[in-house]
């Protein structure tokens, strides 16, 4: 059967829970040139440990974890993403109103197999429906991120240039190690 030809929709769940195909699709995103854990890449017994952690946690440093947003393609677990409140902090770098609450999608991946088909955009569009206010960041160089903020209704904002976590500017400078687009609602 082709599935090309069945109208398959995109859906989001977000919570903590810990089921074996995700374990799978986050050892298999640790290989990702996009997604790539640091210490990595991960095997499943890693995966599930680093998964666990985050889920005993529920915060990123001084970031609010929403929790594990799955994207499912009809019944099928086909991607991750973790979501968490922006710090007000960051509202600067980011470019966003300090009377409004952000949320960023953060690390997202989708199975390999399942990439093109406009799932990440619809669940951009799903996400919205819970956080109206949404931030994505993504690196320059990433096309099919850049494509999905936008199909997901999302506006290009400005360039992040970034060496750390404390030292960024909006314009290029010598030491800087990366650079992020920012989209946002």
């Amino acid at each position: 059967m082709d599935l090309s030809t069945l109208n398959i929709r995109t859906t989001i769940q977000i919570d903590f829970a810990i089921c074996p195909r995700l374990v799978q699709l986050y050892a298999d995103s640790t290989h990702d040139m996009f997604v790539g854990e640091k210490d990595g890449p991960y095997d499943l017994v890693k995966a599930e440990e680093m998964l666990k952690k985050y889920a005993s946690t529920k915060m990123y440093g001084n970031h609010h974890r929403d929790g594990f947003m799955k994207i499912f393609y009809g019944p099928v677990l086909v991607g991750w993403a973790i979501p968490r409140v922006i710090h007000p902090k960051e509202h600067k770098a980011l470019k966003l109103d300090d009377n409004l609450t952000y949320h960023r999608l953060g690390t997202v991946y989708i199975d390999p197999k399942f990439r093109g088909k406009g799932i990440m955009a619809d669940a951009i569009k799903e996400f919205r429906k819970l956080n109206p206010n949404v931030v994505w960041a993504c690196n320059e160089l990433n096309t099919a991120s850049k494509k999905a903020a936008l199909n997901g209704g999302l506006k290009f904002s400005h360039k992040l240039y970034v060496k750390d976590t404390e030292n960024w500017a909006f314009e290029p400078f010598e030491e800087m190690v990366w650079v992020r687009e920012i989209y946002s609602t």
